[in-house]
């Protein structure tokens, strides 16, 4: 486990520790800073900052649905912050973690990609332009994880290493370990605050389907204004192949659109 990157360690420990969810919504916020120079050789330790949110979704999609009172209340909506260092080998050494409980009245004033972290409209649906789809997209990675879910979908750790692979922070992929390359620092972004937010809903528009989006919202390009990425995983006849789809959008500045 020494080769996960910050952000999937961060959802790995989300779900050790609060069990699986059938019907979910995970919010991820992404920020950096480096930290340095340190002698001999004026080396910087990247430091990474992790929001993880999950939105149990069940009540939200039984709302309409007529059902007995069990008097059992549902699983709470959980937030863990993360505070995660590079040590040697390890990509996503843990400093710091705490963890707290969101009421439903909190979270559905969240915003997730723009629509409330507890509405059931998709956030690939708020990008702002067309997506272009890969036609060969898979899953590239071995993860050192099961990739599966339980209902033949991968699961959201791979859907979001997959996110992670498309935004071009896989170093290498070899003997069976795999290298990250972290996101570089953005100057424009202030000390630990988000640039990167992702979104995974799980078994929310399809019975069985996994689906993540990823916004670079500061990708450091004159062009480029925000970078959109989406990665489902939908389930088919074979529980073992679920059907993978690939996409990216490039949002321009306002200036240097056509």
């Amino acid at each position: 486990m020494n080769s996960l990157v910050p952000m999937t360690r961060a959802l790995l420990i989300l779900e050790g520790e609060e069990g699986p969810q059938v019907h979910a919504r995970y919010r991820i916020r992404y920020g950096m800073d480096e930290l340095g120079s340190f002698p001999p050789k004026g080396c910087t330790a990247p430091i990474s900052f992790v929001q993880i949110d999950r939105f149990n979704m069940g009540p939200q999609r039984m709302k309409a649905l007529p059902r007995e009172k069990t008097g059992e209340e549902p699983d709470p909506h959980v937030s863990y912050r993360m505070v995660l260092d590079t040590i040697q080998a390890r990509t996503a050494w843990i400093l710091r973690v705490s963890r707290a409980e969101i009421d439903d009245e909190t979270a559905a004033a969240m915003s997730c990609l723009g629509i409330s972290c507890l509405s059931m409209e998709s956030p690939a649906d708020q990008a702002p332009g067309s997506w272009e789809t890969d036609p060969e997209a898979e899953m590239t990675l071995t993860p050192p994880y099961d990739p599966m879910g339980p209902d033949g979908t991968h699961s959201p750790a791979t859907v979001l290493d997959q996110l992670q692979v498309q935004h071009g922070c896989l170093g290498e992929q070899q003997n069976g370990g795999v290298r990250w390359s972290c996101p570089e620092p953005r100057e424009a972004v202030g000390l630990g605050a988000p640039f990167i937010e992702v979104v995974i809903d799980v078994n929310l528009a399809q019975d069985f389907a996994t689906q993540g989006v990823l916004r670079d919202a500061d990708p450091g390009d004159d062009e480029i204004a925000a970078l959109w990425l989406k990665v489902s995983s939908i389930a088919s006849g074979d529980p073992g192949a679920p059907v993978v789809s690939q996409s990216i959008q490039r949002e321009r500045h306002p200036s240097r659109r056509d």
